[in-house]
């Protein structure tokens, strides 16, 4: 399996023409559910932690969207069972930074960087057309 990385995954976004004016709401929910899917492949598979959606509100999705449309920032976040909660999964800054889970290392990160990769060209790519 190729082993993503941040950079990839920013240029990805990039290359395929997105930006943060062709995201809404419901596009973060389906990130959402990539992280989910991606970090219960991982860890059945026995290579990271039990990562999971956190169950706190305050540690739920926060994103803000621009009055003209699009979004302007976001942060999902992810728990580790029986360790930590609420580190950074996937965030859009507002300066237009894309950031990858700066907490993990490059085993820790490939779920999150999976389900972006796959949001992108499964998701994103078909919603657009």
């Amino acid at each position: 399996m190729q082993v993503l990385t941040s950079a990839f995954c920013r240029e990805l976004f990039t290359s395929l023409g997105f930006a943060y004016d062709d995201i809404r709401h419901c596009d973060l929910d389906a990130l959402q559910g990539y992280i989910a899917i991606e970090c219960a492949r991982s860890h059945r598979a026995g290579m990271t932690p039990h990562f999971m959606a956190p169950r706190r509100k305050s540690d739920s999705l926060c994103c803000k969207m621009k009055p003209e449309g699009g979004l302007e920032k976001a942060y999902i976040k992810i728990d580790c069972l029986d360790q930590w909660n609420g580190r950074e999964a996937i965030s859009f800054n507002s300066d237009g930074f894309i950031g990858f889970c700066g907490w993990a290392d490059t085993q820790n990160s490939q779920p999150f960087l999976n389900a972006f990769r796959r949001w992108l060209t499964e998701y994103m790519l078909e919603r657009s057309r």
